[in-house]
């Protein structure tokens, strides 16, 4: 340990990391391997199906990158076996291998498939550490000098707006895109919501709409609540749509422009420039502040919550003013996510460990904050008859996993496995309903069922519809947890190909995303769903006569303005889930290495955030992305950590 950084003390493997020329060519022919399929794996047909020369010119460059970044490190004697950044490249690399293996044959078995496989394997794990590891030093050099250049100088010292004023530059850069989107778009399960609320019968299938909490009913309350007041005030759907639209987008203009302010005060001027610009301009921020889904709401209580945890842990002196303002931030992320819980909760855990001055506030926030959602979720949503969620929701991973071995592998599986299995899910259907890249396809296959979106699910439901109100489907899921973790002590390569199959893009960001409506691993709707052209199965009379700013047709053009974001290397990185999260661990490691506890209480909840969407249904779906990205910018901020009282007279 020196000047708080870990060193590696091997001689002889620094000698071998400081090899410029074997690391560079490494990196090189990890670079042009290919993840196709192939059908025979002999070493003869396998090493030239899997090395393409068609990308030679990236090859080349590669070789050059890390040759050239490894000499510049020697020259200048900066320490080239740095542990944490070895660390991160091999755990990168190794995610990055995982991801590739899959994400074309949708199996392991370009990985372990033969011993001349293995191997291609373990160089593509070599060089692509290699080149991450020159590519990190790469980034600090180039962030280093961009805050270092005469252009910052100047920006930092010109006058930085205050909140209301960052409030209305927000609003200015949202514009063009957000009037594109107005009155408001609606997918599944903004529409799923308004039913709902409104109690929406559909006489077809003898059904009506009650409260449950599938998606949080709290999140239902608030936006049914609004959407009725619009209802009220102006007598028109569209207005109504209107209504909701100008209470998300006031309430995501509150949230961000205070973070900004904030972060401005710990990392500079400069920096609360870049960040301003990024929130304005990345298209999902406003995309979701117009959108009618519970995700506006809780992107919003996310950057309110690091906001008031910036407050009390380092920026204010009125601890008890920011332990109440912490409180409801919380709350407002559990109660708008049902997940959001095990990410706020943790996080404060974790801040009470390390910072031993502001124990007394975090503690009674975490308290209070427990003890008020423990009250809604068993004794409110109990007293009133809200169904709660599907235990299918918690069970994505589970399940596709479960999904891959009935699917491929039936005959591992012994008769008491199968009547578990059967007990909580169609057996006979699985295998013509898993999809291995999207979880939504054998969850709906879940007995006790909560989606409630489709004639069939209802068809399906209403043959057991009080199954929340005892404890059999409690029984029946503990036997088929039992059944299913046996398994896969078992056959652990299985169940870790399932999981990779349903979110390779969420730990691999090499595969570029698309927007068009036919990806099949994300949705459009949010840029391209109106009110009356929802996707939405059932529709009901609050969706119709909705008149959109933006006639609907030219809405699709929109996707191909996204698109070509997508299309340019480096610029599309950014709009990749994977990038975030390996940004999230990459931060995480460092500020161990480091001892920096600020930087990990506030990387913490990035990663809880990562860890949960595995579990996720859609792969890669850039909305899991969003909140880490909103809590990131507070993590990068305390790398370039400045004094926040010099900045206090201009707040």
């Amino acid at each position: 340990m020196r000047n708080g950084k870990l060193t590696i003390k091997s001689t002889k493997f620094k000698q071998v990391v400081s090899n410029k020329w074997l690391l560079s060519l490494l990196a090189a022919t990890a670079f042009s391997v290919n993840f196709n399929p192939v059908d025979n794996f002999s070493a003869f047909t396998v090493i030239p199906e899997r090395f393409a020369v068609s990308n030679l010119p990236i090859v080349m460059l590669v070789f050059a990158f890390v040759f050239v970044s490894l000499s510049q490190a020697k020259k200048e004697n900066r320490t080239v076996g740095n542990s944490w950044k070895i660390i991160v490249s091999l755990l990168l690399s190794l995610l990055a291998l995982l991801g590739e293996t899959v994400s074309k044959t949708t199996t392991l078995d370009l990985l372990f498939s033969s011993k001349i496989t293995f191997l291609i394997s373990l160089v593509y794990w070599a060089g692509c550490a290699a080149f991450i590891y020159c590519f990190i030093n790469f980034i600090v050099f180039l962030v280093h000098k961009m805050l270092s250049t005469q252009f910052a100088v100047k920006i930092s010292k010109l006058p930085f707006p205050n909140a209301a004023y960052l409030f209305l530059i927000l609003l200015i850069l949202w514009i063009p895109l957000g009037v594109y989107l107005l009155p408001s778009t609606i997918g599944y399960d903004g529409a799923r919501q308004i039913n709902e609320f409104f109690n929406v019968s559909i006489p077809g299938l003898n059904f009506t709409y009650f409260p449950t909490n599938h998606h949080p009913w709290f999140a239902t309350l608030v936006m049914g609540g609004i959407f009725k007041l619009g209802l009220f005030l102006f007598h028109s759907h569209t207005a109504a749509f209107y209504t909701h639209s100008f209470f998300l987008v006031t309430f995501s203009l509150f949230a961000y422009s205070g973070l900004i302010s904030r972060i401005r005060r710990i990392a500079g001027s400069y920096v609360g420039w870049l960040v301003l610009l990024f929130l304005g301009l990345e298209p999902h921020f406003v995309a979701y502040a117009v959108c009618f889904d519970k995700t506006g709401w809780f992107l919003a209580s996310s950057a309110l919550f690091v906001t008031y945890l910036l407050d009390l842990l380092m920026l204010s002196d009125k601890k008890v003013r920011s332990s109440v303002f912490l409180t409801l931030a919380t709350l407002l992320v559990c109660l708008f996510r049902n997940n959001g819980v095990y990410v706020t909760l943790v996080t404060l855990l974790v801040a009470f460990i390390c910072m031993k001055e502001s124990r007394r506030f975090l503690g009674a926030v975490l308290i209070v904050s427990l003890l008020f959602y423990e009250g809604w979720t068993r004794v409110f949503l109990t007293a009133f008859k809200v169904m709660p969620s599907s235990p299918a929701e918690m069970l994505v991973v589970p399940i596709q996993q479960t999904s891959f071995v009935v699917t491929r592998y039936p005959n591992i599986l012994t008769k008491q496995d199968k009547k578990a299995i059967n007990d909580v899910m169609y057996y006979r259907q699985i295998p013509r309903t898993y999809q291995p890249s999207f979880g939504d396809s054998a969850k709906n296959l879940f007995r006790y069922n909560s989606f409630l979106i489709t004639a069939e699910s209802i068809q399906d439901f209403k043959k057991n519809p009080n199954w929340w109100k005892n404890n059999i489907y409690k029984q029946r899921v503990h036997k088929y947890l039992l059944s299913w973790f046996v398994t896969g002590l078992k056959h652990p390569l299985l169940y870790l190909n399932a999981t990779l199959d349903n979110q390779f893009l969420s730990i691999d960001p090499i595969p570029v995303r698309s927007f068009n409506t036919a990806d099949p691993y994300g949705s459009a709707s949010i840029y391209t769903g109106i009110p009356s052209d929802t996707y939405f199965v059932i529709n009901s009379s609050y969706l119709e006569h909705v008149q959109p700013l933006v006639p609907s047709k030219q809405r699709i053009g929109l996707t191909n303005y996204l698109n070509i974001i997508m299309s340019i290397p480096l610029l599309n990185l950014f709009m990749s889930t994977a990038l975030w999260n390996w940004l999230a661990i990459s931060l995480l490691i460092y500020f161990i290495a480091t001892k920096n506890k600020m930087g990990i209480i506030f990387t913490v909840p990035s990663l809880l955030t990562f860890l949960i969407n595995l579990d996720g249904s859609v792969n890669g779906d850039h909305r899991y992305a969003i909140p880490i990205e909103i809590m990131l910018l507070v993590s990068l901020a305390v790398i370039k950590r400045n004094d926040p009282k010099q900045y206090l007279e201009n707040e």
